[in-house]
């Protein structure tokens, strides 16, 4: 039987670890980049702990943020959250936004018992009539939309069973 040459080989063998990876990385989680069209930043209203409701922009602030969006009783976002926590730093304190569907006292049980206590907390906001979700045009699962001075850059939906798989996709963007 004839060898290869060694360059082959190895060109056969990155193309063979790539898809291994690949596999891997598709059985972990089955999070999809949406290939989002840079647009404004919907307008759309949730409720502030304290039961305000807030527009879109403010919840976004000005500059580079992340919302998360996730739902209560999600595994995928209960892991997502549990990692962001593990993951906290002064950038993501600052410009992470947590919004979570449902009324504003499940969401505040939901919130406290998963962002982190007071004063080392992510900020949360409660998507009561499911505003957000409509106008984010998100689906199950938890979901992470990058915004940039008023503008919606990505977005990352579906289940993730492996947080992992997004931490330097949340790091880069937030500690920029």
């Amino acid at each position: 039987m004839m060898q290869p040459r060694g360059d082959n080989r190895f060109g056969a063998w990155r193309i063979g670890a790539a898809a291994l990876l690949a596999v891997g990385v598709a059985l972990q989680s089955a999070v999809i980049m949406r290939a989002t069209e840079r647009k404004p930043l919907p307008a759309f209203t949730v409720s502030a702990s304290s039961g305000q409701p807030t527009a879109s922009g403010t919840v976004s602030g000005e500059g580079r943020s992340l919302i998360v969006y996730v739902t209560p009783g999600n595994t995928s976002c209960d892991r997502l959250l549990a990692a962001l926590i593990e993951w906290r730093s002064d950038a993501l304190l600052n410009r992470l936004v947590v919004i979570v569907a449902g009324d504003l006292e499940a969401a505040r049980t939901y919130a406290l018992a998963r962002v982190g206590s007071e004063g080392t907390a992510y900020r949360w906001y409660a998507d009561v009539d499911g505003q957000a979700r409509t106008a984010l045009d998100l689906r199950d699962g938890p979901a992470l939309v990058g915004i940039d001075k008023g503008m919606v850059e990505w977005s990352l939906t579906g289940v993730l069973n492996a947080p992992a798989a997004v931490e330097s996709v949340v790091k880069n963007w937030l500690e920029q």
